[in-house]
């Protein structure tokens, strides 16, 4: 399994359209390549492309529009959006199967909780 995650400053990048950089782990957390993938010069459909090329079978990212994250989707990537916080521990609870949906949500982000009929 390949991990990708967009990241800026060490962190998550917030906004995936307009990511600069891109590191690809595998699921052990390791690293596999000894320096980021510069994906700044692609257009948004660039990036998705280059994704695809690496390999990545999940990609972890701040923001993100919802037809990048559809042909995601359509080409069996899975996307864990609006994630914000320090690459290194959102990769750590990832690995560590940890809910990284409620302890690294986007400010503002929260999950949609359901009332007791299964409805949101």
């Amino acid at each position: 399994m390949r991990i990708a995650i967009t990241t800026w400053q060490g962190r998550i990048s917030p906004v995936f359209d307009s990511s600069q950089w891109l590191q690809l782990f595998d699921d052990s957390g390791v690293r596999l390549f000894s320096e980021r993938e510069y994906i700044g010069d692609e257009a948004p459909f660039g990036k998705v492309e280059r994704i695809k090329k690496l390999g990545a079978d999940i990609l972890i990212c701040g923001a993100i529009t919802r037809p990048l994250q559809f042909d995601l989707a359509n080409s069996n990537i899975r996307v864990y959006p609006f994630v914000c916080g320090d690459v290194a521990a959102v990769l750590d609870a990832f690995i560590r199967q940890h809910d990284i949906d409620d302890r690294f949500a986007m400010p503002g982000r929260r999950r949609r909780r359901r009332n007791r009929r299964g409805r949101p």
